[in-house]
């Protein structure tokens, strides 16, 4: 029967052996000798410059400009950078069978979730439509990318006059509709999604009304 050992370090902290020594203590419930922890220090920081760091190099497409530098590690430290997860150390180790690493977000697990959440739902909400432009935004492939960048910047910049201290001359409106119509309103579509419906919910700035 194999044996199991989780070791739970934090999202961009640079780790020397006294801090990680500190930190597994706090993590693992049991008592590891010295020996122990030195081999597993030793163990994690092999793994960080010999597998993480040139996986995860492997994985950074310049172009994307991805602002989170891979992890690093020198002979007596290392720091896991913004790369958090689950991954498994090459073991046996300290007569542990399998030895895995959870590299915890800054935020916590809860919000971590609901950030990825945001990231993944959100898009299938709005539809290709309104995501291909942003997109095209991140990574530019076409001359007609500049128009839609000063289209986006035109619009935002005369909502803001409009939104002035000058008498207001249009108001918003939540607006539903099969496409997007201004600034998608996520709450209102998610519950319009929850019933089965394929409408959009937009906040537009409509002509305000005019009374006599």
């Amino acid at each position: 029967m194999s044996s199991s050992l989780e070791l739970k370090l934090r999202e961009d902290k640079r780790y020397d052996y006294d801090r990680f020594v500190e930190r597994v203590k706090e993590g693992v419930g049991i008592t590891l000798g010295s020996s122990c922890l030195e081999e597993l220090f030793d163990a994690v920081r092999r793994f960080v410059d010999g597998t993480l760091r040139p996986a995860i190099e492997s994985l950074i497409v310049k172009d994307l400009d991805v602002e989170s530098p891979p992890p690093t590690a020198r002979r007596d430290r290392f720091n896991l950078g913004q790369w958090v997860g689950f991954f498994e150390v090459e073991g046996p180790l300290c007569g542990f069978d399998i030895v895995t690493l959870e590299v915890e977000p800054k935020v916590g697990w809860g919000k971590f979730r609901y950030m990825v959440w945001e990231s993944l739902e959100i898009p299938a909400v709005v539809g290709f439509e309104s995501l291909a432009p942003t997109l095209a935004n991140l990574v530019p492939y076409s001359d007609y990318v500049v128009d839609i960048v000063y289209s986006d910047l035109a619009y935002r910049y005369t909502e803001m006059a409009l939104r002035g201290p000058l008498p207001r001359i249009v108001e918003e409106m939540v607006v539903l509709s099969e496409g997007q119509l201004g600034r998608v309103d996520v709450v209102r579509t998610l519950k319009l999604r929850a019933v089965g419906s394929q409408l959009i919910a937009s906040r537009a700035l409509l002509p305000a009304s005019q009374e006599a």
